[in-house]
């Protein structure tokens, strides 16, 4: 990556940290709930992201990737790490999804393209098996939230699907 575009993401990505650990504190000091208050500023970082994304998406979304991949609870079973990975993955899904409808139809590789395939339809397919709603009831509306961003993010790269077939042909 070129330094002027790792300069510009990490610059995002010193904002969307903080935030995106507040979010995920509030999910769990919330008893499981994820909260969707008005938060200008996590906004403003999601809409930075999408700016970003038109202009140097790979790089971009190879740093979500690695955020992700740092946040989530290692090894852990329990409820309090189930809830924390559920709330990283609606953080990156949202991110996801506002990149994912600013970025260019040929602006990935199609390793991070089967990636981001691999996983909405891991989600959509395991998330029973990932977190069952029989075993952790309390976070039925979390996983609930992210089944419904994971729905979202598959609208978005449906129509991304369809430009990049037709810019290919």
């Amino acid at each position: 990556m070129g330094s002027a575009a790792k300069l510009i993401v990490d610059a995002l990505l010193q904002r969307f940290l903080p935030l995106a650990r507040r979010r995920i504190e509030t999910t769990q000091t919330h008893d499981g709930r994820y909260l969707r208050p008005s938060d200008p500023a996590y906004e403003q970082v999601l809409d930075s992201l999408a700016l970003v994304a038109r202009h140097m998406p790979v790089p971009l979304l190879e740093a979500l990737l690695r955020w992700r991949d740092s946040e989530s609870p290692k090894g852990a079973n329990d409820t309090s790490a189930f809830q924390k990975k559920l709330a990283v993955e609606c953080i990156f899904c949202s991110a996801c999804i506002r990149f994912v409808q600013c970025c260019p139809p040929d602006g990935l590789t199609e390793k991070l393209w089967s990636g981001l395939e691999h996983f909405v339809f891991d989600w959509l397919i395991n998330a029973d098996r990932v977190v069952s709603q029989v075993e952790y009831p309390s976070l039925a509306d979390l996983r609930g939230l992210l089944l419904d961003l994971v729905a979202q993010l598959v609208g978005a790269l449906s129509q991304i699907s369809i430009l990049r077939k037709l810019h290919i042909s």
